[in-house]
């Protein structure tokens, strides 16, 4: 496989469980959004954030957020939209770089992570609820597109309000397996 950065080696370690790609992918190609720490929105009452440099996670950027805790999952949350259209039977894989910083007694930190449609009521397509430890992982799920999608239709969002905890946001991608190059899709 030709990679044209780290990026790729450091999310192909997560990729395994996804089986459609060919060994000529090059799974940058794939990314139907703009995963960077800057095309990442926070959002919530429940939070405040700031951007942090940190040499271990791809990038070396990473949002660092603390829920207050109060309210709702989703009043402290990551989100990235997609820039690329999905069609039914998609096979979409998003994919988080997280890191807990800081929890009630050291306890893991617990998170959703969410793909949804974009606009009101925020229609859940797959969500799952998880713990994430104190060093960087790749944290993803996968789901295959029931309808169609245009860019900026759905989005990949990291809910983080479940107790007082901080939590560090690295890149988001959200991946459409059968996207073959860049533009297509």
């Amino acid at each position: 496989m030709k990679y044209q950065n780290s990026l790729l080696t450091f999310i192909l370690a997560g990729m395994a469980l996804v089986q459609t790609a060919s060994a000529d992918d090059n799974i940058a190609d794939k990314a139907i959004n703009q995963p960077r720490i800057s095309g990442i929105m926070v959002y919530g009452s429940a939070q405040t954030n700031n951007e942090v440099k940190d040499k271990a996670v791809l990038g070396e950027k990473a949002k660092r957020i603390e829920a207050k805790g109060t309210g709702n999952p989703w009043d402290a949350a990551a989100q990235t939209t997609t820039t690329g259209k999905i069609l039914t039977g998609d096979p979409i894989v998003c994919v988080a770089f997280l890191k807990a910083v800081k929890t009630a007694n050291n306890a893991p930190a617990k998170v959703t992570l969410r793909f949804q449609e974009s606009a009101a009521p925020y229609t859940e397509i797959k969500q799952d609820t998880i713990d994430i430890g104190t060093d960087w992982n790749q944290y993803q799920i996968s789901v295959t597109a029931n309808k169609d999608y245009g860019p900026g239709d759905t989005a990949f969002v990291v809910q983080l309000n479940y107790g007082a905890q901080t939590v560090d946001v690295g890149p988001m991608f959200i991946l459409n397996m059968n996207k073959t190059k860049p533009g297509s899709r």
